[in-house]
């Protein structure tokens, strides 16, 4: 009996093949490997030929799956193409044929914008890469005011567009007006977008030793 067995499992690859040993003691017999797809044979067994005995003989051709290449899961920001946490890769070392499958992850702030039409698939002999894009969320605006106590400006705003921004740094800062001088702010000078607006006030008042005409 000739049997195709996978390395490791033992698992048969294919149906065996058996030889009638009725009339044949003392006989020669003859074996033959068998291609199967994805696997490569790892030897050739030391009785695939030989002589019909009174007991019966197992003939064991062992094969392992051959290699294929990585599949390369990523998850990008589509801006720059910055990954959003640690490329997975998925060795390929005996794998050829082998399903795979990747996870749709999610992430704090991001949309994804582009499902990768290899999210799931099988492994091949060329290097494959997964990639699922991100886009990041719009914000609110930051806006920074110059005004004096009764609120009116002294200066023009300072205006941080939110588009793409969300749970990204802000910074705002005081500016320099003739003739004032900063009393306080009312918000936070710096943070994180958020998705609600964000306004800060830089309150002056006029210094008493300067005539404003």
């Amino acid at each position: 009996v000739a049997k195709y067995l996978e390395q490791g499992t033992n698992v048969a690859l294919t149906a065996d093949e058996t030889q009638n040993g009725a009339g044949k003691l003392g006989l020669p017999y003859t074996t033959v490997a068998k291609t199967v797809a994805n696997y490569e044979l790892t030897a050739n067994p030391a009785n695939a030929t030989g002589v019909f005995t009174t007991s019966p003989i197992n003939v064991e051709y062992i094969y392992k799956r051959q290699d294929a290449g990585n599949v390369i899961i990523e998850y990008l920001d589509e801006n720059g193409n910055v990954p959003l946490v640690e490329t997975t890769v998925l060795n390929g070392s005996e794998q050829i044929g082998v399903p795979y499958t990747s996870e749709l992850k999610s992430f704090d702030y991001y949309d994804l914008i582009s499902m990768p039409a290899n999210a799931n698939g099988v492994f091949n002999p060329g290097t494959q890469r997964v990639t699922y894009i991100y886009r990041r969320q719009d914000a609110g605006d930051v806006i920074a005011h110059y005004i004096n106590p009764a609120g009116v400006a002294l200066d023009t705003d300072e205006f941080l567009d939110g588009s793409r921004k969300l749970g990204l740094a802000y910074s705002t800062s005081a500016k320099a007006i003739a003739g004032y001088h900063l009393e306080r702010v009312e918000g936070a000078e710096s943070g994180l977008f958020s998705t609600a607006q964000i306004e800060i006030n830089y309150v002056y008042v006029k210094d008493p030793s300067v005539i404003i005409y």
